[in-house]
């Protein structure tokens, strides 16, 4: 049965914080001996871990999501079905001309990837020097219809920016983070909540909090957090997901939480290697310290179904 057990936690990881501690040593001053103690700036690791939501906690964000899009909806806000029935009365989103520049740009895309796969199997019997100048000539092109299309599905995007489910869902996405997020805070083995408070409002003014205090320890927490939350809402559920997802986004590598537990032992053995050799050098563990990148989470659709629209005439 105990095998079985699912795990509490998605993922945990650790970040090293550079804190101000007292060294004591003693030295022969005048044939006394004195102690002299110093502050010197160490790196201690603390570990976090993503908590694996449970049942009570899809109940309460499913609640919470069709309160917040109730809420917008009452402000004023429109639905994205309702803004989109507006825009195709008026004639569509985008206007004519960009409608059909957008389905051209289609097109050649379409057939720049027909082209690329045939070159690559090389039906066409190419000699290599002309199959890659040609792939080449074909990549150039992809990039700038891709940036193309990408310019115009920006702008698309941007006029459903305001709908009532886009604010529900930022607001969504912010309470994942806060009610996802814990830390080891004493080292102590056993897990806190991160942002502390009983209920959203709270937690989210502990992050402010956090935002205001500009520490930049906190700061990289914060952005990882809202990363790894953001990879969870895109479907990453293993650990190894998670690390790829990072790997993607430019976090490297770092200690595990494995590898900050077993640090000390790992230093014992280091002591008595020094021990049993008398000439060698003194050995000493540099933390690696991680800068998250300023990256900002996937905007994702929620992992639980949204409320229905609640209908709203004209």
């Amino acid at each position: 049965m105990g095998e079985n057990k699912i795990n509490k936690w998605l993922y945990t990881f650790v970040i090293d914080k550079e804190t101000e501690v007292e060294k004591s040593e003693e030295q022969k001053l005048n044939g006394e001996t004195v102690k002299i103690t110093k502050k010197v700036k160490e790196f201690q690791p603390v570990k976090f871990a993503l908590r694996r939501p449970n049942r009570k906690m899809y109940e309460s964000s499913d609640m919470f999501y069709g309160v917040r899009l109730s809420e917008g909806i009452k402000a004023g806000l429109l639905t994205r079905a309702l803004l989109l029935k507006r825009y195709r009365n008026d004639g569509g989103a985008l206007s004519d001309p960009d409608t059909q520049y957008f389905n051209e740009l289609g097109s050649t895309l379409a057939a720049l990837e027909d082209e690329q796969q045939r070159l690559n199997i090389n039906i066409e019997k190419r000699t290599d020097e002309e199959k890659k100048k040609r792939l080449d000539e074909i990549i150039e092109k992809k990039i700038g219809v891709i940036q193309s299309l990408q310019a115009l599905e920006n702008v698309n995007q941007a006029l459903f920016a305001h709908t009532a489910e886009t604010k529900a869902q930022t607001q969504l996405n912010n309470w994942w983070v806060v009610n996802m997020a814990y830390w080891d805070v004493n080292n102590s083995g056993e897990y806190a909540e991160f942002f502390s408070g009983a209920g959203f409002e709270e937690k989210m003014q502990a992050w402010d909090d956090y935002d205001e205090n500009q520490d930049s320890f906190i700061v990289s927490v914060l952005t990882r957090f809202s990363l790894l939350v953001g990879l969870w809402n895109a479907g990453a559920t293993t650990p190894e997901e998670f690390r790829q997802g990072e790997k993607d986004y430019g976090v490297q590598a770092e200690k595990t939480v494995q590898d900050a537990i077993a640090a000390p032992a790992e230093e014992k053995l280091k002591a008595e290697a020094v021990t049993i050799s008398e000439t060698a050098p003194v050995v000493t563990t540099v933390p690696l310290v991680v800068t998250p990148p300023a990256v900002v989470a996937p905007v994702v659709a929620p992992r639980v179904a949204a409320p229905a629209t609640v209908a709203h005439e004209m």
